[in-house]
C-alpha cells in the first residue's frame, strides 16, 4: 500500500494500489560448515546475528529423536515472527574432522525445514574463524590412517596412480611444500604430504 496526502488537509489517505515489490539477490551464499554429531554430519549456517543455535526437526529426527527439554527462551525471526521452539537438546559435537575434544552444544529444535544455525556462542566455542570462512579460505583437513600393512600398500598404490594421472597437481603441490619448508618424502611412488 502507498500513502498520499491531499493539499491543505491533515488527513492521510491510504491507497489500495499495491506498491512495487523490491527483490534483493545476494551473490554470496551464507557461510556454512559441517557439524559432526553422533557420527553424522549436518550442514549448519554460521549466523553471527544469532546468539543461540537452532536445528530443524529433520536433523532432530535423524539424530534419533532424543528427548527434548522445554525451551526457556522466546526467539523472534528477523521479520519479528515468534519462532515456535519444539524443545532444546544439549549434545556433544564438533566440526567435521576436528582433532580436539568435542564440545557441548545446546540446540533449539524448530519445525522450520533447513533452519540449522550456529550462533555466536558456539562460533566462539568451536573457534570458527568467520573472516576466513567468508573469504572462502576455511580449510578442512582430512587424515588417512591405514590400520594394516595391506591397507598402507593399497593406499600407496592408489596415491601412485593419482600422481601418475595428475602430474601437474603433484608438481604444483611439491613446489608449495618446498616454499613452506615442508619436507617431501617419496617411498615407492607415495608422497606423504601431497594429498
Amino acid at each position: 500500500m502507498s500513502t498520499e496526502k491531499k493539499a491543505n488537509s491533515k488527513v492521510i489517505y491510504i491507497s489500495q494500489q499495491a506498491a512495487p515489490t523490491a527483490h534483493t539477490i545476494s551473490e554470496a551464499s551464507p557461510p556454512t560448515l559441517p557439524l559432526q554429531v553422533n557420527g553424522q554430519s549436518f550442514i549448519f549456517e554460521i549466523d553471527t546475528g544469532s546468539r543461540d543455535n537452532f536445528c530443524s526437526k529433520e536433523v532432530w529426527v535423524q539424530l534419533g529423536q532424543p528427548e527434548l527439554q522445554p525451551a526457556t527462551s522466546n526467539y523472534f525471526s528477523a521479520t519479528k515472527r515468534l519462532l515456535l521452539i519444539l524443545g532444546t537438546r544439549t549434545i556433544t559435537a564438533d566440526l567435521e574432522n576436528a582433532t580436539r575434544e568435542k564440545e557441548t552444544v545446546k540446540l533449539n529444535v524448530v519445525d522450520i525445514p533447513q533452519l540449522n544455525l550456529l550462533g555466536r556462542h558456539t562460533i566462539k566455542q568451536l573457534d570458527i574463524d568467520v573472516n576466513q570462512l567468508l573469504k572462502g579460505n576455511y580449510i578442512s583437513v582430512y587424515t588417512i590412517s591405514p590400520h594394516t600393512d595391506k591397507e598402507m600398500r593399497k593406499l600407496q598404490e592408489d596415491c601412485s596412480k593419482l600422481c601418475t594421472a595428475f602430474p601437474g597437481l603433484v608438481q604444483a603441490r611439491t613446489r608449495m611444500s618446498k616454499r613452506w619448508g615442508i619436507r617431501n618424502s617419496l617411498q615407492a611412488g607415495f608422497t606423504t604430504d601431497i594429498l
